[in-house]
């Protein structure tokens, strides 16, 4: 079964929400990779990823019941996910930054996809600069490039203002591409805050 196709994952989704395990494990196969390295992009650490991935699909299938399906499960999913990794920050007492930005000399209407680092033929130079932003940052990007959802989708799996994730996403972007051409330079200051200490 190709859950590819949108009407393939609503019947499997709506399979394993009525108990099916077989449709269950399914989604588990489809979606558990996905989920893994969003979350390890999080964390940091293969071993706790790998534990908070388990929990996730635990917390989907003990859940199913308050699924909604009007909404996008791929987008509950991406909600649960993130939930589960911040909590395991918060737990190690590493606090993810504030998701609340106000930069009023800028307008952030509109997502833009033609940005540098999206051009980049190898994934390792994207991961890797990837790793240097803070968690939140990681977590608009992963989701928006990487997972496809929209800027409203992303916004509803966070729990932020859409505001705040098109602020995220442009901000992360030039914190991306400022990586991938090297340091910054001496005397230019603006983006030292977008990245880990």
């Amino acid at each position: 079964m190709n859950l590819e196709q949108t009407e393939n994952l609503a019947t499997t989704v709506k399979a394993a929400r009525e108990g099916d395990l077989a449709a269950f494990e399914s989604l588990l196969r489809f979606f558990e990779g996905r989920v893994f390295g969003y979350v390890l992009r999080i964390v940091g650490n293969r071993e706790d990823a790998e534990d908070i991935t388990q929990d996730i699909f635990i917390k989907v299938y003990k859940k199913f019941g308050s699924y909604d399906e009007e909404q996008s499960f791929k987008t509950w999913l991406f909600a649960i996910a993130t939930h589960a990794a911040y909590d395991f920050l918060r737990k190690k007492r590493v606090k993810p930054e504030l998701l609340i930005i106000s930069d009023p000399d800028r307008s952030f209407e509109t997502a833009d996809t033609t940005d540098t680092y999206i051009q980049i033929e190898t994934g390792h130079d994207i991961r890797a600069a990837l790793a240097t932003l803070r968690p939140a940052y990681q977590s608009v990007l992963t989701l928006f490039y990487m997972e496809g959802l929209s800027v409203e989708e992303v916004a509803r799996a966070l729990g932020a203002p859409i505001g705040t994730v098109k602020t995220h996403l442009a901000r992360a972007r030039s914190a991306i591409k400022d990586v991938l051409q090297g340091p910054v330079e001496p005397g230019n200051f603006s983006n030292e805050n977008l990245y880990e200490n």
